[in-house]
């Protein structure tokens, strides 16, 4: 049998996983193992070998092509070829062809990071043949050479059936449906193996994702507690252990961050949201960050954007944020009382398209050039002065690299020991605007052909789709304290009936409603207001919601639960700020029960930050009892409703109601009780009944918790 492969990718540390797992003689004991593992899986037998297989290497398609050649003329062909889809010279395309016209049987298998989608082009380009296999990285050790052997078995298979040309024609013929039929079983059984390999591939992502967000959610807590500690009175020794607390919880996150990423980026779950943005702005918001940890450790940090960088590209904005939030993090990690920069250029640029050139520029401590190639690999970390292992995962560059291949870049580093690195990418993007735009004067500004300027017949006034009473009473107090009308409705179809007779200037739209959702209202509502502005407010975060917002009409889009700096500014942004006759101290009375809101000290972990919320309100303690009052009496409500209706498996009931509370928590600041509605939306997403009834529980138990801590800041009557 041919034991001949050839490996052409860009990436070194690819060639030195193959050795290790290609490379071995087959009786090795851990291989017998996998040999049992296999029979036990498949019930087949590997074919024993006794040497490994002679493998072959090439880091560009212009050498490997070169080398399929030599092998032909030496009588030694490469059976197996195994090629990255992304190489720095050829495309693929060209390098499978050449191998083909050269060695028409070699067997082929094309080796990308990302989903299915990316193959569609070679194999229109190709058409379906099978000596063309893909396989996804990242590689299960055990598929990557059984596949081998099976392919190589199936190369040796069809070189005999060429050579039995010489033979009579009878038995040509019996020995190429003998040749073909074997074909055919190992091509059926490499399929089954590459779904078994894309199934447990899946299975590790979500495994690693789910873990992510569960590890996630407690450090946010442990996060929010440090922050509060920070405003305490501290002595220089225990202000000097929180920073340490909480910049190790921060390291934390960025780790489970970039954990994260892989695992989306892996799994091809990471879609490119391409919008018009400025470099600038986005290098200039990077820095604002990393300024401060790079202060710490005495480094100065700069920027070079050259003038010709268009103002505006089209592109991807926060990720292109994240490889510099990574690239500058391990620029500081590695620089001590140095200089940091971030330079971008102009390298090609073209009437619709422009290639810019990235470099993260350092004075550290530099990289050796044997630990250059490995340093965007998944845990790879080198080492400084005397075998010193800085902090670190290796997750960071590794982050990187995948996000700029994903966005058609390519990334590399060069640096020299003790003289510092320089990490470059380069992008393509599609111009959106060459210059910046010129503010003009306040009377001169043009505003947007969607937006209504607020006039003296409607003085400001905004109507509120909200079936949230708790919702509508924090958007409405915001609303009245900035000086606005807010008007108020309580679901689609209340909307239309009320815009058929009212006027307003800005309408805010809760998504999920009875009767009729915010969706259904603005496509009804756009047929006879097409320009009006209206702004959603939902608690689901997810891109999919945001497009779906924009898709029917809409024209922003407000994350609950609702803070009053964001709300405030997106409605100015929309109509401006309201008449400052109208901005008056706004206090009510009702004669409904309040709660009595006193001045006392908040513990560490309360239920419900008090504080927070009395600033929002201006610090009006009596519109802040009204507010809490009418939640805890909802609140009652919607929990009794939950409890019945999960009784009657009534799961779509108990949803609405969740998410409506999960809101409500959030607005008031009583953020456990919005954690745990959170996890209850997450069993009720997954249809687990017992979860589901677990996570009730708890809620009702948190609920409890808020109401008996209410009681000892003032009287609930």
């Amino acid at each position: 049998m041919n034991k001949r492969i050839l490996v052409i990718d860009d990436n070194a540390s690819i060639h030195e996983d193959f050795k290790k797992v290609l490379g071995l003689p087959v009786q090795d004991k851990s291989i017998s193992e996998i040999e049992e593992m296999n029979q036990d899986l498949f019930g087949v037998k590997l074919a024993r070998a006794g040497v490994g297989f002679d493998l072959s290497f090439a880091l560009t398609g212009n050498r490997g092509c070169l080398l399929v050649a030599e092998a032909i003329e030496a009588g030694c062909p490469f059976g197996l070829v195994f090629l990255d889809q992304y190489l720095p010279d050829l495309d693929v395309i060209s390098i499978i062809t050449t191998i083909w016209e050269k060695a028409p049987r070699t067997e082929i298998v094309m080796i990308s990071t990302f989903a299915v989608d990316s193959w569609q082009a070679p194999v229109e380009e190709l058409g379906l043949t099978s000596r063309l296999l893909f396989l996804r990285k990242p590689i299960d050790t055990l598929v990557l050479r059984q596949m081998a052997l099976s392919l190589l078995e199936k190369y040796s298979l069809s070189e005999k059936s060429s050579n039995a040309t010489d033979q009579l024609p009878g038995e040509r013929e019996r020995q190429l449906e003998l040749a073909l039929a074997a074909m055919t079983t190992r091509n059926r059984e490499l399929l089954e193996i590459n779904q078994e390999a894309s199934t447990n591939s899946s299975k590790k992502t979500d495994y690693l994702m789910s873990m992510s967000h569960e590890i996630r959610t407690p450090l946010n807590g442990v996060l929010g507690m440090v922050e509060l500690l920070r405003e305490t009175e501290l002595d220089q020794n225990q202000r000097h252990l929180i920073e340490t607390l909480a910049e190790s919880g921060e390291v934390l996150m960025l780790l489970l961050t970039n954990i994260l990423d892989l695992a989306k980026i892996e799994e091809g779950k990471i879609e490119l949201q391409y919008t018009a943005f400025s470099l600038r702005k986005c290098v200039s918001g990077v820095i604002n960050l990393m300024e401060a940890r790079a202060i710490q450790r005495g480094n100065r940090l700069v920027t070079k954007i050259d003038p010709a960088v268009p103002a505006q590209v089209q592109g991807d904005e926060i990720w292109m944020r994240q490889v510099l939030v990574n690239l500058l993090s391990n620029a500081i990690k590695f620089t001590n009382k140095g200089n940091i920069s971030v330079e971008i250029e102009v390298d090609v640029e073209t009437e619709r398209h422009v290639m810019l050139n990235f470099v993260v520029l350092d004075s550290g401590i530099g990289i050796d050039s044997k630990d250059q190639e490995q340093l965007f690999r998944q845990f790879a970390q080198v080492g400084g002065k005397a075998g010193v292992i800085y902090d670190g995962t290796g997750l960071g560059l590794a982050v990187c690299k995948q996000l700029v291949n994903l966005m058609g870049g390519e990334i590399w580093v060069k640096s020299n020991p003790g003289e510092g690195s320089a990490f470059h990418f380069s992008i393509a993007f599609e111009i959106a605007s060459r210059k910046e735009a010129v503010n003009k004067p306040e009377q001169d500004r043009e505003e947007p052909d969607n937006v209504i300027v607020p006039t003296s017949e409607n003085g400001g006034r905004v109507l509120v789709v909200e079936d949230n009473p708790t919702n509508r009473k924090v958007a409405g107090i915001h609303l009245r304290l900035a000086g606005y009308c807010p008007e108020f409705v309580t679901n689609g179809q209340e909307a239309l009936d009320w815009l058929s007779e009212e006027k307003c200037d800005l309408i805010l739209m809760d998504i999920q409603m009875p009767v009729m959702d915010g969706f259904e209202a603005t496509l009804e509502i756009r047929k006879f207001l097409p320009k009006i502005p209206i702004l959603a407010m939902t608690a689901n975060v997810f891109q999919s919601q945001r497009d779906k917002c924009f898709a029917v009409g809409m024209n922003d889009f407000q994350a609950k639960p609702v803070r009053k700096q964001g709300f405030l500014a997106m409605i100015e942004k929309w109509i401006g700020k309201p008449d400052a006759k109208k901005q008056a101290n706004f206090k009510t009375a009702q004669s409904q029960p309040k709660v009595k809101v006193a001045n006392t000290d908040e513990p560490l972990e309360p239920p419900i930050y008090i504080d927070r919320a009395i600033k929002d309100f201006e610090g009006d303690r009596e519109l802040v009892g009204i507010v809490l009052t009418e939640f805890v009496k909802i609140t009652a409500g919607r929990i009794e409703t939950m409890v019945r209706a999960t009784f009657d498996r009534d799961l779509e009931v108990v949803a609405n109601e969740v998410h409506a509370l999960k809101g409500g928590a959030g607005n008031i600041y009583a953020e456990r009780l919005a954690s745990v509605a959170e996890e209850l939306e997450k069993a009720l997403e997954q249809n687990h009944l017992a979860r589901i009834s677990s996570r009730l529980v708890s809620l009702s138990r948190e609920f409890g918790c808020l109401q008996e801590y209410l009681r000892t800041c003032g009287d609930l009557k």
